[in-house]
C-alpha cells in the first residue's frame, strides 16, 4: 500500500493537496453515516491504479454496516472503515470469515491508519507518514499497546478494540510473537 502511495503523489501531487479523505459525518441522532461508497471513489480515484486488486465486493461488517472488501492476487484483502477512510482492515485470508466475529482485530484482521495530514497529538505518531499500524491516540508507552482501555491488545478486555495489536507485530519484526495476547483465527 505504501508503494501505491508513493506512485500516486507521483502522480496527483503531495497527499495534502488530494481530496482523498473522509472525516466522520455523523446524522441528527449522534450515528455515523455510512460513506462506504465515498470512501470507494476516493480509492478507485488515488490508489487503486497503483494495486493489483483481482476483486471488489460488497459486504457488511459485524454491525451490518456495508463495506468494500478488496481482494488481494494473493489471498489477502483489506477494507476501509464504514463511516471514513483512515481506518484500514488488512485479512491475511478469509476477510468475510473474519468479518463474522465481533472481537476480530488482531486475531483475523489487522489495524492500519493512513492520515498523514493531522499533525495532532492524536495523531502524532502517523504525521507525515504512509500507511501504518494504528496507533492513534497512543501515549509512546509499550504497554499501552497491550492493556489500553479502547485499543489495546490484550486478551480478556472485551472492550478494547485490538487497534493496537498490529503495532505489537510491527515491533516485532511482523512475527507474531510468543507473548502476543490473542489467538490467530483465519
Amino acid at each position: 500500500m505504501n508503494q501505491a502511495i508513493l506512485q500516486s503523489i507521483v502522480d496527483n501531487g503531495e497527499v495534502e493537496s488530494w481530496s482523498y479523505f473522509n472525516d466522520d459525518i455523523t446524522d441528527e441522532d449522534g450515528d455515523k453515516v455510512n460513506q462506504a461508497d465515498k470512501n470507494d471513489a476516493s480509492f478507485q480515484r488515488y490508489l487503486s491504479p497503483y494495486l493489483k486488486v483481482i476483486n471488489k465486493k460488497e459486504a457488511k461488517d459485524f454491525q451490518g454496516k456495508k463495506i468494500f472488501i478488496y481482494f488481494l492476487s494473493d489471498g489477502s484483502a483489506f477494507s476501509f472503515a464504514q463511516h471514513e477512510n483512515r481506518d484500514i482492515q488488512f485479512y491475511p485470508k478469509n476477510p468475510e470469515k473474519c468479518l463474522k466475529k465481533q472481537d476480530y482485530a488482531g486475531s483475523c484482521a489487522f489495524a492500519f491508519e493512513f492520515y498523514p495530514i493531522n499533525n495532532s497529538k492524536d495523531w502524532k505518531y502517523l504525521y507525515g507518514k504512509g500507511m501504518e499500524p494504528t496507533l492513534y491516540k497512543w501515549d509512546g508507552d509499550e504497554k499501552t499497546l497491550y492493556n489500553d482501555a479502547e485499543r489495546g491488545c490484550m486478551r480478556g478486555n472485551q472492550n478494547a478494540g485490538g487497534g493496537y495489536c498490529t503495532a505489537i507485530i510491527q515491533r516485532n519484526g511482523w512475527k507474531i510473537p510468543k507473548d502476543y495476547p490473542r489467538r490467530i483465527s483465519f
